[in-house]
């Protein structure tokens, strides 16, 4: 507050507070009425952008990892950003799929078992030896650019899919 002291405004932080949140909703309102006329435009052109880019990047990062059992030997199909482990890669990275694995945070959510069901369920047709399909997560430790990196891996909601399970379910 010293700084708002510093330039003569005798405000407390309460007063702060709720003229920033009055200053903020100001200006999303003005945005909101000056974008609303080219809307149209903007949805037949395709050139919206919903969503802000990096607005708030996770320093903590989960990466899906999914391994087809073969003969009894766990065999790599798929790893996040990793390009000699791909199948599946168009059906797991689909925008509106990846909300299920892509920042899944301390519990995955309720559609995360029916998830690893449809992964299942693709690796068992492109893998007709597995019998067993591992779906999990690592989340690791991304340094600033400035910092050494940081060794630091957890494993995270794996979840093993047999063939007999998905037989078995309603």
């Amino acid at each position: 507050m010293s700084l708002i002291h510093g330039v003569g405004l005798d405000w407390t932080r309460n007063e702060v507070k709720t003229g920033l949140i009055t200053w903020t909703h100001s200006i999303a309102d003005t945005h909101k009425s000056i974008s609303r006329p080219l809307k149209p435009f903007r949805t037949y052109l395709g050139i919206g952008q919903s969503w802000a880019l990096f607005a708030a990047p996770d320093t903590h990062p989960n990466r899906l990892e999914v391994a087809a059992r073969i003969d009894g030997n766990w065999e790599m199909v798929f790893r996040r950003i990793d390009p000699e482990h791909t199948l599946m890669k168009p059906q797991i990275s689909f925008r509106r799929v990846r909300g299920i694995h892509d920042g899944v945070g301390n519990r995955p959510g309720k559609v995360y078992r029916a998830f690893c069901d449809f992964i299942a369920a693709g690796m068992f047709d492109a893998k007709p030896g597995a019998d067993a399909v591992r779906i999990r997560m690592y989340r690791h430790h991304v340094a600033p650019p400035h910092k050494p990196p940081v060794d630091d891996v957890h494993l995270r909601h794996t979840v093993v899919v047999t063939r007999e399970d998905l037989e078995t379910r309603p």
